[in-house]
Order: C-alpha cells, then structure tokens, then sequence
C-alpha cells in the first residue's frame, strides 16, 4: 500500500508543480508517475501470491475469527459458570 501512496505524493507533487516536478514534463513525468503505481499492481497480483503473504493473512483472520467465537461461548454459554445474583 506504501507504493500507492508514494505514486499518489509523485502525482501531487507534478500536479502542484513542487520540487523537481515542476519543470519536469512529457516523458520523464509520466515514466515517475507510473512508476509506483505499476509496481504496487504487480506486488498485490504476483507479489503477495508468490510469498504467501495473502494466504497468511486470510488465517490469521480466520484465527482471530475461531478466538471471538471461543470468548463468546465461553462467556454466554458455558454452563459451569456461576450465575451472577440479582
């Protein structure tokens, strides 16, 4: 996500003419503008396949998942608690 927003700071930084983007135009513009932008494509389609980072990702949800419903079961279901007194 962090090439994204440094292809978003480039494209503000032309727009806004700041730095050395302000006299840059034509080819080199485009070449720094896409740049971030087109690894950032590449990362998330072959990138985080290729290192499993997305397979990681979807089980550590699916464990905080299965820990959620333990605490709720244990806290509203567990029979061999205490009922509180009213």
């Amino acid at each position: 996500m962090w090439l994204v927003y440094l292809g978003l700071a480039v494209l503000a930084a032309w727009y806004f003419e700041l730095g050395m983007f302000a006299s840059m135009s034509g080819l080199w513009a485009s070449v720094w503008i896409l740049t971030p932008f087109l690894l950032a494509f590449l990362w998330f389609e072959w990138g985080e396949s290729a290192t499993g980072w997305d397979k990681r990702k979807l089980r550590r949800k699916a464990d905080a998942e299965t820990a959620r419903a333990e605490r709720i079961r244990k806290q509203f279901f567990d029979q061999n608690t205490p009922k509180r007194a009213r």
